[in-house]
């Protein structure tokens, strides 16, 4: 049984799945991801997050196979410092950024390029989303861009979404919900969904063997595309049910839940 978990894929979230920037990550799914990978099982991250503000957050977390970032614009290796596939935003995002900053002055915004995560000022001092970002004005912002970020009234949310998706004005891109007021412009045709499903083909992977944990929107085709999927406790019912399986807390170790759960599948079936 010491390989128990060989030719298992299992990908995790980080927001409120894996962990929380103000809590890090709990030393229960640190140890029961070890005990996943020292088992034979592969692990990576399903994240909305880029490299600039990933690498240091999952330091202590033993990843052993590609990880879908950036929403699935990118698969990356840690452990190989290389991309598989990485897209960046059309050119002509930027524009589109510059028109919702023009008209909602009361809007947070967030631009990620080379440099990393930026907060962005423009003639009103927005809301901040990180203190460690560091600040620019619009006008200073250079692209290419991985994508944009911005935090709105929560109550108002999925009307913003539900209204910019529908805008034939932005094309080649879409605006995804990741947190309660937190919504970003995309590349659209990607999600975490496509890029795993592009990953299995490039790795001649049966997408049955893979194992998806999630909480948000962002998560939700890469739930419906898993072999397996699951969501934390506080899961929006919506995606709930398009899970197999539901955790306890991201606090209490939801990756950790996860991991006996797929443990006592695979005991099942021997």
């Amino acid at each position: 049984m010491s390989d128990i978990f060989e030719g298992i894929y299992l990908f995790s979230d980080i927001d409120g799945t894996l962990g929380r920037t103000e809590i890090g990550i709990p030393k229960r799914n640190i140890e029961a991801i070890k005990r996943f990978t020292d088992k034979g099982g592969t692990f990576g991250v399903a994240t909305g997050r880029y490299l600039s503000d990933l690498t240091d957050f999952i330091k202590e977390v033993p990843i052993n196979g590609y990880s879908l970032i950036n929403n699935g614009a990118s698969i990356y290796s840690f452990y190989e410092n290389k991309f598989l596939y990485n897209k960046m935003l059309p050119e002509k995002s930027f524009e589109y950024f510059e028109k919702l900053a023009n008209e909602n002055l009361d809007w947070g915004l967030v631009a990620v390029n080379k440099e990393g995560y930026l907060n962005v000022n423009h003639i009103t001092d927005r809301i901040k989303f990180d203190v460690k970002f560091s600040t620019v004005n619009l006008e200073d912002l250079e692209g290419p861009f991985y994508k944009f970020l911005f935090l709105v009234d929560k109550n108002k949310i999925k009307s913003i979404i539900k209204s910019l998706n529908e805008d034939k004005y932005f094309e080649g891109v879409y605006f995804v919900q990741s947190g309660d007021n937190l919504f970003e412009m995309v590349l659209k045709g990607v999600s975490k969904g496509d890029a795993l499903k592009l990953f299995c083909s490039e790795k001649n992977i049966d997408i049955k063997n893979t194992f998806f944990i999630g909480d948000s929107f962002n998560d939700e085709q890469i739930m419906s595309t898993a072999g397996i999927s699951a969501c934390t406790d506080i899961t929006d019912d919506y995606l709930k049910s398009k899970c197999n399986f539901i955790a306890g807390s991201c606090e209490n170790g939801a990756v950790a839940d996860f991991i006996e759960y797929i443990e006592h599948l695979i005991i099942n079936k021997l």
